[in-house]
């Protein structure tokens, strides 16, 4: 059970919704299995509404196959020359391991009341394929709508402007230490709004997000008032443009609303599994562990245009001008900002220095 539960993260981020929910499939599992127990092995394979031929472990009696359901509704699982039976259920990884006791019959079947639930299933054959067929009841299905999350603000590349060796997470294990507060730059900032500027690790090894991001398994879940599940919010896209913008070196990006956003309603519905332990569903601030600050002192050269001080003048610096003319946000007079947002420098900051920093990214 315990490199089941030190693999939890990896089962539980990088598989999720692998396969495309068709009529019918054909499928076979990685070439690599991850050892999950004594006598039985995950191969990578997620079972497909339809009927296909999947391919059994050579090497240990039970094989185990994930599915992650769309829509909600009772599904139907049956093997053919086998048994088959419940590894798991609502879970995001196998927490039990299958026997004699659990994989005892031709066909189960399992209730789906809402998005992100998974279940696991063993599989027992004497043959080296089984076909096993996958079918959704008719009555009392939802079709969940999917919503794609376009982002607040266009991420910009990014670099790190200090010395990644002096980065330092952010407290973890009590979500009531720290907590991320929005500073008039536009990200967000250690425990107040002028405290250290807070960079979420994209690459996070305990997030696994960029991995996850590519099968098509980031998403967040919209409740009626009701408290019913009505759409799925598809955040794939929105995070691989963030992605694409990352410090190359630390995977370091300013942790913006969108980030927090996302992190925040992935959290909800998966929970997290931090580098000390499992954090759980429980904890508002649980995923700051993907968060980090340094308290190195920058140099202070104030370059015009570049309001969020990071030696790049970008569309994030646009953005924050436009937001500053707007009096959305305020700048301290004297400080670096308002010397590097006076881009004309009249000693004013209006929509003229707006039109010339527009001007300037694009080239004009």
């Amino acid at each position: 059970m315990k490199n089941i539960m030190t693999k939890a993260m990896c089962l539980a981020l990088c598989a999720a919704m692998l396969l495309s929910f068709c009529l019918v499939v054909s499928a076979e599992n990685v070439d690599e299995a991850w050892d999950v127990g004594e006598n039985y092995v995950y191969y990578g394979t997620y079972l497909a509404v339809g009927e296909g031929e999947y391919t059994m472990s050579e090497l240990y009696d039970y094989t185990l196959f994930g599915f992650m359901p769309d829509e909600t509704g009772k599904y139907t699982f049956t093997v053919t020359d086998g048994l088959i039976g419940l590894a798991s259920h609502h879970a995001m990884w196998v927490t039990v391991a299958p026997s004699e006791s659990t994989v005892t019959e031709s066909s189960v079947s399992w209730e789906c009341t809402g998005v992100g639930q998974e279940i696991w299933l063993a599989v027992i054959t004497d043959a080296a394929t089984a076909s096993i067929k996958v079918e959704a009841g008719e009555s009392d299905r939802v079709v969940i709508e999917k919503i794609e999350y376009a982002n607040k603000v266009a991420p910009e590349a990014f670099t790190f402007p200090g010395d990644a060796s002096l980065i330092k997470n952010v407290n973890t294990m009590n979500s009531t230490v720290d907590t991320a507060v929005l500073g008039s730059d536009g990200y967000y900032h250690l425990n107040s709004a002028d405290g250290y500027i807070l960079y979420a690790n994209l690459n996070d090894s305990q997030m696994s997000l960029s991995a996850a991001t590519s099968y098509g398994q980031l998403k967040g879940a919209e409740y009626n008032e009701d408290g019913e599940l009505v759409a799925i919010i598809d955040y794939n896209n929105a995070f691989a443009e963030y992605f694409e913008c990352v410090d190359a070196a630390t995977y370091l990006y300013p942790l913006t609303e969108d980030l927090m956003t996302m992190f925040q309603d992935i959290g909800d519905n998966l929970g997290w599994y931090g580098a000390d332990g499992w954090l759980g569903l429980s904890g508002e601030d649980a995923w700051m562990f993907a968060c980090y600050y340094t308290e190195e002192v920058f140099e202070e050269e104030v370059v015009l245009g570049d309001l969020d001080g990071d030696g790049q003048v970008n569309g994030i610096d646009s953005n924050y001008l436009m937001r500053a003319v707007a009096g959305t946000i305020s700048i301290e007079s004297g400080s670096s900002q308002e010397k590097a947002a006076d881009v004309n420098g009249d000693g004013q900051i209006n929509a003229i220095d707006t039109n010339m920093l527009k001007r300037i990214l694009a080239g004009a």
